[in-house]
């Protein structure tokens, strides 16, 4: 897994696809993103464009992928974000998404971290992730998520 600011992804080049991804970042008025699907490498490379109410972290699952690699970037409000160790997951029957998804809950200890508007977060397929948990209150947040296919 990997936090940082928007403003160092370019300096991460050991993640694939990360320069077509500063540069799509670079090329959009990224605020101003239309919601949905945008392949731009084919399957390879996707960008999904989503705003929706965080919720409470209770109401949730942790999730893995078997092919993909989560570049999740904040364009507007915020959100936590909680990772948890792949021995501590218990399978769970979550939404009906079709793709790379697994659902669990929790049966141990997670961590949570906060992510602004102008940060990321990187979920490799071996990180268990929760996003779109709220801190204090449910709020607004939109953000891209880019799918890069590595299987």
């Amino acid at each position: 897994m990997i936090f940082d600011s928007l403003d160092r992804l370019n300096l991460y080049e050991s993640i694939p696809r990360s320069k077509e991804i500063v540069e799509f970042l670079n090329a959009n008025d990224f605020l101003n993103l239309e919601l949905g699907d945008r392949k731009i490498i084919g399957d390879d490379l996707i960008a999904k464009v989503m705003e929706y109410e965080t919720k409470p972290h209770e109401e949730l699952f942790f999730e893995t992928h078997d092919h993909h690699i989560d570049v999740q970037v904040m364009l507007s409000g915020g959100e936590v974000m909680q990772v948890i160790n792949t021995e501590h997951l218990i399978p769970a029957q979550g939404p009906d998404i079709q793709g790379d998804f697994h659902f669990y809950k929790p049966n141990g200890p997670f961590s949570s971290i906060y992510v602004a508007k102008r940060f990321f977060t990187v979920f490799f397929p071996w990180d268990a992730h929760r996003p779109g948990c709220s801190l204090d209150q449910n709020k607004t947040v939109k953000k891209v998520v880019f799918k890069i296919k590595i299987v």
